[in-house]
């Protein structure tokens, strides 16, 4: 079976020097490469990432390359892509949609996004998605919430040591700035030191645009903590939150904009400073 794979991808090829728009050969060469198992999922995603450059409206590009990332355990990225299977909402592909709306739910649940993540499910449960209902009774009710198996789960707040360890804030673009990343390679030299220490980046927004930009900055950071060695699964849980805008305006409270995540341990130490003796 891999051989006749190989040949198709060969084949493709042929296609593609014929024609370097061909956006379908790039995504059937694609559908290959995952065939062929997980050593070929790097090339899967540069044929799905090939195919979207050529064609960025075809949902189903982006649903095999989220798909492959999920795999990989690359969840921000596998969230962009479903979250842009979901604004494309295909109308004949309506299974395609629902399963993105659930494994974007888990990929954020795999990044400790727990009240994200049971968004995603309560959709994906109330539009019929067997999965979707199953993780959303098992994660996210009352009854679930007390059995103290999820992130984070309230009951162990009290027992949590934490304490702030800075702020990353981030430019025009939407990266980190300087200082930023020296705090994300000091935290996660203390991270790996200390797999039993978390981190919680916290950052409120205050309307939907922010919230997406705000999103795709904690993304990035995520991934810049996980390429830094850190288990961004165990040891990172987001908290973002919206603002009561009413509220903040009746207590002559600035507005402003949000561009900047509070970093804060979780039983998690600084690094003794070696002696001279």
């Amino acid at each position: 079976m891999k051989k006749q794979y190989r040949k198709a991808i060969d084949e493709y090829a042929k296609a593609i020097k014929l024609n370097p728009k061909d956006a379908l050969a790039f995504y059937q060469q694609g559908i290959c490469y995952e065939m062929l198992g997980d050593a070929y999922s790097d090339k899967a995603v540069e044929r799905y990432s090939a195919a979207i450059k050529i064609n960025p409206a075809d949902a189903s590009y982006y649903y095999r390359r989220a798909s492959v990332q999920y795999e990989l355990k690359k969840y921000a990225a596998a969230i962009n892509d479903y979250t842009k299977v979901i604004s494309l909402n295909p109308a004949n592909a309506k299974a395609q949609y629902l399963s993105s709306i659930y494994f974007r739910g888990k990929s954020k649940y795999f990044m400790n996004n727990l009240s994200a993540a049971c968004d995603d499910f309560k959709k994906a449960a109330n539009a019929g998605y067997a999965a979707g209902k199953k993780d959303y009774e098992s994660y996210c009710t009352v009854a679930a919430k007390a059995g103290n198996d999820i992130p984070d789960d309230p009951a162990n707040v009290q027992q949590q040591r934490e304490a702030v360890l800075g702020t990353i804030e981030y430019d025009a673009k939407g990266y980190p700035d300087p200082a930023g990343l020296e705090l994300i390679e000091r935290v996660a030299g203390l991270l790996k030191k200390q797999p039993a220490g978390k981190i919680k980046l916290s950052a409120s927004f205050e309307s939907p645009e922010e919230q997406k930009q705000l999103q795709a900055f904690t993304n990035i950071v995520v991934n810049l903590f996980a390429k830094n060695g850190v288990n961004v699964k165990t040891q990172i849980v987001q908290q973002l939150s919206q603002v009561n805008l009413q509220a903040q305006q009746s207590a002559n409270a600035p507005a402003g904009k949000t561009r900047a995540l509070q970093v804060i341990g979780i039983n998690l130490g600084e690094e003794p400073k070696q002696s001279k003796y």
